[in-house]
């Protein structure tokens, strides 16, 4: 090795997209919405509250007095029940003919938990749950030429005080979880 080369391990890179699981808050996401554009974003903010000391002043302390997470992935595929699911609200059906969806006029916002699972070169798994997440509310379809559709959706992690089987979970643990696997394991997840 160079002088200035780290040490590191190969089976730790990884790149490319995942597969995004929704489903009921309280369960174990297991609704595959299909195919996800790569450059899918996990955003993790916390919002820090400095105390500062002396004279001159000098940073004595900080405190998390707001801390968010947003999960963002683009779909890539016209599914209209999809499609209500990353608005939050909205009524599909389908028939022999094809789907529709009716969407406007309802003031919740549809809850769900979120499993999002990529695949690594070395055959690790890396999890992402947010145990209770809501959208955005806001989807940009371009119709381009020589690009897909893509839908994009954002989703924030509301606090819960349980995980997909209804465990409690600690009061520093309410929001999201990253799990790393070495092997690739199968469902259901914990």
């Amino acid at each position: 090795m160079g002088m200035n080369t780290p040490a590191y391990n190969t089976s730790n890179f990884s790149f490319g997209p995942g597969i995004l699981y929704m489903g009921p808050v309280g369960t174990t996401p297991s609704i595959d919405v299909g195919a996800v554009q790569a450059g899918a974003a996990l955003k993790v903010t916390r919002q820090l509250l400095q105390i500062n000391q002396g004279s001159p002043q000098a940073l004595a302390a900080q405190f998390a007095i707001k801390e968010s997470v947003e999960l963002s992935v683009t779909g890539l595929e016209w599914n209209l029940t999809n499609m209500a699911r990353f608005l939050g609200a909205g009524v599909t059906a389908s028939d022999a003919t094809g789907q529709t969806l009716s969407f406007g006029g309802d003031m919740n916002v549809l809850h769900s938990a979120l499993v999002y699972r990529h695949s690594t070169p070395a055959a690790h798994t890396i999890d992402i749950y947010l145990w209770d997440a809501q959208p955005s509310g806001e989807m940009n379809i371009q119709f381009q030429e020589s690009a897909p559709h893509e839908f994009p959706v954002t989703f924030s992690a509301n606090t819960s005080t349980t995980d997909f089987a209804g465990n409690t979970l600690p009061t520093i643990q309410q929001l999201y979880r990253i799990v790393r696997r070495i092997t690739i394991a199968g469902w259901p997840r914990p």
